[in-house]
């Protein structure tokens, strides 16, 4: 073990923190602090998948003049293109931005400029760009951009209150405001019923979550002691994931919440450098059922020991014994349940891959070999899933899941043994996906990634 490692032990062990030697981790391309093209202070927005599984990055900020950058990652070469060159400027420079992936490869943008003005353009791999509604639109500082399974586009803005706001017909519509209050760093997710969930801070000292069902919000949870930085990831409706930052513990509280309650996951993961920010993410693995968190502060990476409701550090046993994670960390998972934290490093962006020692094992429970299942899109109805059990196992439900591990599908099935079954999936946008079906216990009994295109 390294001397840094041994460090990082020493100080994990004092605070409680358990750790995990990690022989499975890479870095993407083979090179950390990637600088595509003189980038000033590039920091990754989001990162998303294609239909066919290629990875892009969005960067916010990467020079001077400021503006944004979509990069794609190339598995044949093993290294990393820059589709936008630096040939779009936002006027007045971007301040801040976000963006959603779609499965050909583009991203919907909004954006904050130095001129104080929104901008929304959709950024296409072969370097075009549309704008989204009328350009520009007034707005506060600090943007966030959501799209739902049914294509439904909304953005985010805030810093005196937080605005809400949704595009019809090429039109952005303001929506009922998300809070009145002093607001910043908003987060936006779904669950299986396109409800829409909103973390963000409020009033610069406490963390607020509320649920939009199409007309108003509802808070459902508050936190009032000194904390920032939230961060939620919905499985469901009753599984729901958060994780912020608490001034008071010096580091990261996550909680879950079952649709009625929150509850806490494990102590909290701690934040030992300042310097770096106290910067978050989380992620569950849909594959491995494992939850992840990570965090700029520390350069920590941590995994969710269930069984004994404690996070363990994740350490980088790899040749390349670099760090895990770094400022305004940003984690993916694929639908084969690969998990990437994208973070800035020095003057770049690193991508670390990891590939969980469960990933190997059997996915299936309660049978001995994997049910012959097949599973296809009908050619002549593109909205329909078909699953014809070839097994003698009887399946109960069925689950869809995207690629950032969000439960989009669930559904009750009658797919007994040697029986034919259809799943409408018309509400759901083209794009690679994680198919789980599970038989009357509730267990997991057969797993693919499917592809859909509506």
């Amino acid at each position: 073990m390294k001397i840094k490692s041994i460090l990082q032990l020493g100080v994990y062990l004092f605070l409680g923190i358990y750790f995990c030697n990690a022989q499975n981790m890479s870095v993407l391309g083979g090179v950390r602090d990637i600088n595509l093209n003189n980038w000033d202070f590039p920091t990754i927005e989001t990162v998303y998948q294609d239909r066919n599984g290629v990875l892009y990055f969005y960067i916010d900020e990467p020079s001077w003049p400021r503006n944004s950058e979509l990069i794609r990652f190339n598995e044949t070469s093993n290294n990393f293109e820059d589709l936008t060159k630096h040939n779009f400027n936002i006027p007045g420079g971007v301040s801040n931005s976000s963006g959603v992936g779609l499965s050909d490869g583009s991203i919907m943008t909004a954006t904050y400029s130095f001129s104080q003005n929104h901008w929304t353009h959709r950024y296409y791999p072969d370097g075009r760009i549309e704008d989204i509604g009328s350009n520009p639109l007034n707005g506060q500082f600090f943007v966030k951009t959501f799209l739902l399974p049914n294509g439904d586009l909304y953005y985010s803005h805030c810093m005196f209150y937080a605005g809400f706001r949704k595009l019809v017909e090429n039109s952005w519509v303001d929506l009922p405001n998300i809070s009145n209050r002093i607001t910043r760093r908003i987060d936006l997710a779904h669950d299986e019923h396109n409800n829409i969930y909103a973390a963000y801070e409020a009033d610069l000292d406490h963390v607020e979550v509320k649920v939009f069902d199409g007309s108003k919000w509802e808070l459902i949870f508050e936190e009032t002691d000194l904390s920032s930085q939230p961060n939620l990831h919905i499985v469901s409706s009753r599984e729901i994931y958060m994780s912020y930052y608490n001034d008071r513990v010096k580091g990261v509280l996550i909680k879950k919440y079952n649709g009625t309650s929150w509850t806490p996951i494990g102590s909290s993961v701690p934040i030992l450098d300042f310097g770096l920010g106290t910067h978050n993410d989380i992620i569950m693995n849909p594959v491995t059922q494992e939850l992840f968190v990570a965090e700029g502060g520390y350069s920590s990476l941590y995994r969710y020991d269930k069984n004994r409701n404690r996070w363990e550090s994740l350490i980088n046993e790899s040749p390349d014994g670099g760090r895990v994670s770094g400022f305004k960390p940003i984690l993916h998972i694929t639908p084969e349940g690969i998990l990437y934290n994208t973070f800035k490093e020095d003057k770049g962006i690193t991508i670390l891959k990891y590939e969980s020692e469960k990933l190997g094992r059997s996915k299936v429970s309660d049978v001995k070999t994997t049910p012959k299942i097949d599973v296809f899109q009908s050619s002549s109805s593109k909205n329909i899933i078909n699953l014809i059990n070839n097994s003698e196992i009887d399946i109960t439900k069925a689950k869809i899941w995207d690629s950032n591990g969000r439960e989009v599908f669930s559904r009750k099935v009658d797919g007994l043994s040697k029986t034919h079954t259809q799943l409408q999936v018309d509400n759901l946008l083209d794009g690679i996906y994680f198919l789980g079906l599970e038989n009357k216990n509730a267990n997991t009994v057969f797993t693919k990634t499917i592809h859909i295109k509506n």
